[in-house]
């Protein structure tokens, strides 16, 4: 594992450095290559305890799927166990999907997984951006109507397939994904449904 510890808002400290190091090349240790991993560790000046601490890590596998996550706690080590935990069970998701191409599949999972081209549309570690209002903790926000928008960031988004983005959405478990449609590059939202097919969102372009 090539891991590289960044601190922000925080002093530096080997001991920490280390026992994330050894937490993570255990987790590390489930994929057969070495990869490189980013963990960026930092403070927040925020008034909920639970969310003091963040820690985040992008690591990026064999074939270019970008793996990446970010956890808070009120301390620093449980930030970086939990970190640890998330990225240990996104690696047994793209493990299994792994091994399905070595198993027998139906039509419809044979053409994804052929025509799968793992890509991260936040290939790197997201910045958050600048809004134009200050929050009752110090963190900048964004007023809207009936609420805030406490943290806006963005991604470099990579054009794909639906299949593609089916597939990134499984391996980082979540119930949505938004991606660059390289069939008309307009950008659309693949979701779960409730009866376990999927959903797409394309825009109408208008007249």
């Amino acid at each position: 594992m090539e891991l590289t510890v960044t601190a922000k808002n925080l002093p530096s400290s080997p001991a920490v450095t280390e026992y994330a190091e050894k937490r993570l090349a255990k987790v590390a240790s489930r994929l057969r290559d070495d990869v490189p991993m980013r963990l960026v560790l930092r403070k927040e000046g925020t008034k909920i305890a639970s969310d003091r601490f963040v820690a985040e890590v992008t690591a990026t596998l064999k074939g270019g799927t970008v793996l990446r996550a970010e956890e808070r706690a009120e301390d620093l080590y449980v930030a970086i166990d939990a970190i640890a935990d998330v990225v240990a069970r996104q690696i047994r998701r793209y493990r299994t999907r792994q091994s399905k191409r070595r198993t027998s599949l139906t039509d419809w999972e044979t053409t994804v997984l052929q025509e799968l081209t793992p890509i991260e549309p936040g290939a790197g570690v997201a910045e958050e951006s600048t809004e134009a209002a200050v929050g009752p903790d110090g963190e900048s926000v964004s007023e809207l109507q009936d609420g805030h928008i406490v943290r806006t960031k963005t991604h470099e988004m990579s054009p794909m397939t639906v299949e593609e983005a089916s597939s990134r959405m499984e391996l980082l478990g979540h119930s949505f994904f938004v991606f660059q449609n390289s069939a008309d590059n307009t950008i659309s939202v693949i979701y779960k449904r409730h009866d376990g097919d999927y959903g797409l969102i394309v825009p109408e372009r208008g007249s």
